[in-house]
C-alpha cells in the first residue's frame, strides 16, 4: 500500500466540447439576438417586398362599370374633344383627365390606368412615410405607408384606380410637408397644397374644403405676423384658384363652358344630387364605425390625438383634416365605401402616432383611460 495519490487520467480536450447544436437552435440563438428596433426593420423589410409583389399584380386588374364609364367619358379629350360635349359622365373635370392622358400615353388599356394609379399611390405613401417619420420615427413611418397603401388597395379592384383614390393620395403629398414643418410653413409646401386643393376640388367641389388644414397651420404657426399671416393665406388661396381658372378659360376657349356649368353643377345640384339611396347618415356612420379595420384603429388614433396635443399646431391641423373629410361625406349624403377613403391618411396618421406612444410607454397619465374608453366605444360601434 503506498501513500501516493492515485491520478486520474485528464479528459481530451475533445471531450470538453459541447456536443453538437443543431441547426435549428443556431438559428434560435440568432433570432434571440435581435433587438426590438431589428425586427421591426426586418418586418418592415418583408412587407415591402410583399407590397412590390402586390404592386405588380395590381396591373393585371381589370375595371370596373364606373371605371369604363370615366375612361369612355374622358376619351374625346384625348383627340381633342371635351367631357360633357362630346362624352357624357357628372364628376368634375379634373376626374377625366387621367385617364385621357392614360390612353394619349398607352392607348385605351386598363393597365396604363392601373401604371398611373401605382405612381400617384407611391407618390402618396411616400409622402406619408415622411410625415409620420417626422412625429414618430422611420420605422414607424415605413409601416403607416404600407398599411395607407394596403388598407387602400382592400377596396379590391372596384375601388381602386379612380378619382376618389387619387384625391386620397394627393391629399398625402399636399399636407405632409405642411405638417411636417407646421412650426414654419413655408411658400412651395403652400403652394403646392393649394393647387392640389384645387385640383381635387376639380373632381369633386366638396374637396375644397380640404383647404382649412394648410389654412389651420397658417393661421395657428407660432411666431408669425399678421402680415406673414395674410401673405402665407393670400399665396394658398391663389394656388388653389389657379387649376380653376386654367380649367374655366380651357372650357370656354373650346365653346363647352355652359356644357361644364349644366352637367357638372346644375345636374348634380337638382338631380344626382337629391337622389336618396335610403341610407341616413346614421346609418351611414354607423356602417364605417362597424368596419373591423376601423374598430381596431379607433383606440390607437385616440391615444394618438391624445399624445399630439403637445404639438397644437398639427394637432388642431389633423383635426381640420378629418372634419373637412366629415363635410364633405355629409354633403355627399351617399354614405358610398369609396367616400370614406380620404379620410384614412389622417386617422392612419393618428393611429401610427399612438401605437407608437404605446411601444416607447410614454403614455400620459390619463391617457389608458381615454383609450379604454375609445376602445369601448368601438366595441360597441363593432
Amino acid at each position: 500500500v503506498t501513500n501516493q495519490p492515485m491520478l486520474l487520467p485528464m479528459p481530451s480536450i475533445d471531450a470538453l466540447e459541447s456536443p453538437p447544436r443543431s441547426a435549428l437552435s443556431r438559428l434560435s440563438e440568432r433570432l434571440h439576438a435581435i433587438s426590438p428596433p431589428q425586427w421591426l426593420k426586418l418586418m418592415a423589410l418583408a412587407a415591402g417586398l410583399a407590397t412590390l409583389g402586390h404592386a405588380l399584380t395590381s396591373i393585371a386588374l381589370p375595371f370596373g362599370w364606373d371605371h369604363g364609364i370615366m375612361a369612355s367619358a374622358a376619351s374625346p379629350i384625348a383627340h381633342g374633344g371635351l367631357v360633357y360635349v362630346d362624352g357624357w359622365d357628372m364628376k368634375g373635370p379634373f376626374a377625366y383627365l387621367p385617364f385621357a392622358f392614360v390612353e394619349m400615353l398607352f392607348g385605351r388599356t386598363m393597365w396604363g390606368t392601373r401604371i398611373l394609379d401605382l405612381v400617384l399611390m407611391v407618390a402618396g405613401c411616400l409622402a406619408f412615410y415622411r410625415l409620420v417619420a417626422v412625429l414618430s420615427g422611420k420605422v414607424t413611418g415605413v409601416l403607416a405607408a404600407l398599411a395607407l397603401y394596403y388598407w387602400i388597395a382592400a377596396g379590391g379592384f372596384f375601388f381602386t384606380a379612380e378619382p376618389e383614390i387619387w384625391a386620397t393620395v394627393l391629399t398625402a403629398v399636399a399636407f405632409g410637408p405642411v405638417l411636417a414643418r407646421a412650426d414654419t410653413p413655408d411658400i412651395r409646401g403652400l403652394m403646392l397644397a393649394g393647387v392640389i386643393v384645387g385640383c381635387i376640388g376639380l373632381m369633386k367641389p366638396v374637396y375644397w374644403s380640404f383647404g382649412i388644414t394648410p389654412l389651420l397651420v397658417i393661421a395657428l404657426a407660432v411666431g408669425l405676423s399678421l402680415q406673414r399671416r395674410a401673405i402665407l393665406a393670400i399665396i394658398l388661396g391663389l394656388s388653389a384658384a389657379l387649376p380653376v381658372a386654367l380649367t374655366i378659360a380651357w372650357f370656354a376657349l373650346k365653346g363647352g363652358l355652359a356644357e361644364m356649368i349644366e352637367v357638372h353643377l346644375l345636374y348634380n345640384l337638382e338631380s344626382y344630387g337629391a337622389m336618396e339611396t335610403g341610407i341616413t347618415w346614421i346609418d351611414g356612420f354607423a356602417d364605417f364605425l362597424s368596419r373591423p379595420t376601423i374598430a381596431l384603429l379607433l383606440p390607437f388614433a385616440a391615444l394618438g390625438a391624445w399624445n399630439l396635443r403637445g404639438k397644437p399646431v398639427v394637432f388642431w391641423a389633423v383635426m381640420g383634416w378629418i372634419a373637412a373629410n366629415l363635410v364633405a361625406i355629409i354633403m355627399q349624403a351617399k354614405f358610398y365605401y369609396y367616400h370614406w377613403l380620404p379620410l384614412y391618411p389622417p386617422l392612419l396618421l393618428l393611429g401610427a402616432i399612438g401605437a407608437t406612444t404605446l411601444w416607447r410607454e410614454r403614455a400620459a397619465a390619463h391617457a389608458p383611460a381615454f383609450v379604454t374608453i375609445t376602445a369601448t366605444l368601438a366595441f360597441f360601434a363593432q
